[in-house]
């Protein structure tokens, strides 16, 4: 407080500040020199660690997924109440699953109307599904009639289509080795078939052949009995 001033305050006058220009920049720490930051707030990735050229790298958008827009009434929740209330999602009449389901019966079963597929050994008919799927129509039909477990495995392995598909459940594909089996045994049957048209056919070439040379035996005595005639005849004249 100054007595000059009446009794009133008085302040010190503050040096005005430098340029921001005209400062020295503070020394670098050595130890942080190549340290990152890294945002943990839940907003994304974080950032990225500095190129060569000293700029960090934003991380790019995220792949977009096809959607497929459901028809009304085709939702998953909607699969789930059909799955509860069709007596037959997988065609067999109310009988249990079958065994040993050959990839040939699979292939005759390749259409919009009568689709059937395999995943991971298991054959499901998939006829109902097809426009309750996300992906949509075209993609499923691909696998229509053939083992699909690698273009599953390609777009959702996670998803429990044991879960979804359980009332679809036709049977157990058949190994490899039942396969070839019953494609060596229908060959065979075929063969046997045509076997025995060639057998019928044999003993009437046989009979035809015998009386054939039953005739050429018959021909060939009569002339020799004509000639050994000729002779005496001819000597009785004489």
């Amino acid at each position: 407080m100054s007595s000059e001033d009446g009794g009133g305050f008085s302040f010190p006058s503050l040096p005005k500040p430098k340029p921001l220009g005209s400062q020295p920049l503070p020394a670098r720490n050595p130890l942080l020199s190549g340290a990152t930051v890294t945002d943990r707030s839940g907003g994304g990735g974080g950032a990225q660690p500095p190129a060569a050229g000293g700029q960090a790298q934003l991380p790019g958008p995220p792949p977009q997924r096809r959607k497929v827009p459901f028809e009304k009434g085709f939702s998953q929740m909607d699969w789930v109440r059909l799955t509860q209330t069709h007596p037959d999602l997988a065609g067999l009449g109310g009988g249990p699953p079958r065994r040993n389901i050959t990839m040939e019966e699979v292939a005759q079963h390749a259409s919009k109307d009568d689709c059937w597929t395999v995943l991971r050994g298991k054959v499901y008919n998939i006829t109902h599904y097809l426009r309750f799927h996300p992906g949509g129509v075209p993609l499923l039909l691909k696998i229509a009639g053939k083992d699909g477990t690698a273009l599953f495995n390609k777009y959702h392995a996670w998803v429990n289509y044991e879960f979804m598909l359980q009332k679809c459940l036709v049977g157990l594909l058949a190994p490899p080795s039942a396969s070839k089996a019953t494609a060596g045994a229908a060959a065979g049957d075929a063969a046997a078939a045509a076997g025995g048209g060639t057998a019928a056919v044999a003993p009437v070439a046989a009979a035809n052949s015998s009386n054939s040379r039953s005739a050429t035996d018959l021909q060939q005595a009569a002339e020799g009995e004509e000639e050994a005639r000729e002779p005496q005849v001819m000597g009785g004249k004489l």
